[in-house]
């Protein structure tokens, strides 16, 4: 007689492995915490205990069959004697939590053999089949996570968000019911994480008050003046503080970026003595990769002036970097250093305007010797940034690229398959 068949999934494999990969991450953050007394052990047992129940319900709902569920279920016995010492039972309980950790990564090392429902994924992205299908499986993975809305870490809530976004487009016209979920869960999930912008605080504050609006006309006259001029004054003090940091980094920008011995004076400034304010000439730079013309981060820069010193400065985040030198300067030697990257070594004329573009060139025989985990995971952040810049199909193209590449982790697979259907979505609706 052969081996039982194996169930097949509820969820797409690419979901089924990131929420296991959740529960193993969460449990080595169980095991680790630290145990000095016995009041700390049961803690941690408590902790274990609930990651546990939750292990057995995640396993319930991944699943067509309760196989694996039931198998988990050994994990929730107590196995420790009132005769062990604090150092055994210590031991004892991380050695459970190991022996968890390893049957959850079971589930992760088989999951290429089970089968998947079928989903939007299964078809033709472009062709609009199986929608509604693809969005009663963004909902049900929605739900899943909401209910551990007090589990939710910032990175996860975001996610959710995202995913209920995802559904609701998807929905389209129909389930109503759903939808009206979704956005009320989405609001709910929103609260979590912290304001981005004096905008979005003032929206929220304007959302708790008039929740609390009153009926009366003279209590809301009352009540809208003062909540006016709250929002005036908030704006107003962001607005000087943002100016006052401003000011402060221009001027210690400049104070770094002036040449020893040549002293920083901007209009409101005069030199020794009364002398008049000494003029400067500034050059901005944008570093890029010839191949994509994305901005090159965290690149070495040293610009040297007339065998001087050379300052030294990095990119940042869109590859731009600034530098500030004396007006008599005409022409300087700029040298750019950038990992994979040729050396960008040649004089440059300061007589042009804005911001001059720089590109790099890939060091094809260091990218050679990538391997295939680092040549995808370059891709994927390319495909981010696009994704960043609202170029979803050339995002698309990246993912699925990286998804080309032979040898590549399980792990960075999945990552890469939920980035490509995120791209997907997002095209289809600029269509």
């Amino acid at each position: 007689m052969g081996s039982p068949r194996l169930p097949g999934l509820t969820v797409s494999k690419a979901e089924a492995s990131l929420k296991l990969k959740n529960q193993i991450d969460r449990g080595d953050q169980i095991r680790n915490q630290p145990v000095h007394s016995t009041s700390e052990l049961r803690v941690v047992e408590d902790a274990k205990d609930r990651w546990t129940e939750f292990n057995i319900a995640l396993l319930t709902a991944l699943f067509e069959t309760t196989r694996f569920a039931d198998k988990h279920r050994r994990f929730t016995s107590k196995l420790f004697g009132a005769d062990l010492t604090l150092d055994e039972e210590e031991k004892r309980l991380r050695a459970v939590i190991d022996e968890e950790i390893n049957e959850i990564r079971s589930h992760i090392e088989i999951l290429p053999l089970l089968a998947q429902p079928r989903t939007s994924e299964d078809t033709n992205p472009q062709s609009g089949k199986n929608n509604q299908e693809y969005a009663s499986e963004l909902y049900d993975s929605v739900i899943a996570l909401y209910k551990d809305r007090d589990k939710l870490t910032e990175e996860t809530a975001a996610e959710l968000i995202e995913l209920a976004d995802d559904a609701i487009a998807e929905f389209g016209t129909s389930n109503h019911r759903k939808k009206v979920e979704l956005k009320r869960i989405k609001k709910d999930v929103e609260q979590l994480l912290p304001p981005t912008t004096i905008e979005e605080l003032r929206k929220r504050a304007e959302e708790y008050v008039l929740k609390a609006y009153p009926r009366r006309r003279v209590r809301q006259r009352i009540l809208l003046v003062a909540t006016l001029v709250v929002v005036i004054a908030g704006l107003a003090w962001g607005v000087i503080t943002e100016l006052s940091k401003l000011k402060d980094q221009h001027k210690e920008e400049t104070r770094r970026h002036l040449p020893d011995g040549t002293q920083n004076t901007n209009s409101d400034q005069a030199g020794p003595q009364g002398a008049p304010p000494v003029e400067r000439v500034e050059y901005t730079g944008r570093v890029t990769d010839t191949r994509t013309h994305i901005g090159v981060h965290n690149a070495k820069v040293a610009v040297e002036r007339e065998q001087e010193v050379p300052q030294i400065m990095y990119t940042d985040s869109e590859g731009i970097f600034h530098v500030i030198l004396p007006s008599a300067t005409k022409a300087v030697r700029i040298r750019i250093e950038a990992s994979n990257y040729a050396v960008f070594d040649r004089n440059i004329s300061l007589s042009r305007t804005g911001i001059e573009d720089i590109r790099l060139t890939p060091n094809m025989n260091q990218l050679s010797r990538s391997s295939p985990d680092e040549t995808a995971q370059e891709l994927k952040k390319q495909g981010q940034d696009l994704m960043n810049q609202g170029r979803y199909k050339e995002a698309r193209r990246r993912f699925e690229k990286a998804l080309g590449i032979r040898g590549i982790s399980s792990t960075l697979e999945s990552e890469l398959q939920i980035l490509r259907t995120r791209a997907i979505t997002r095209e289809r609706k600029e269509e």
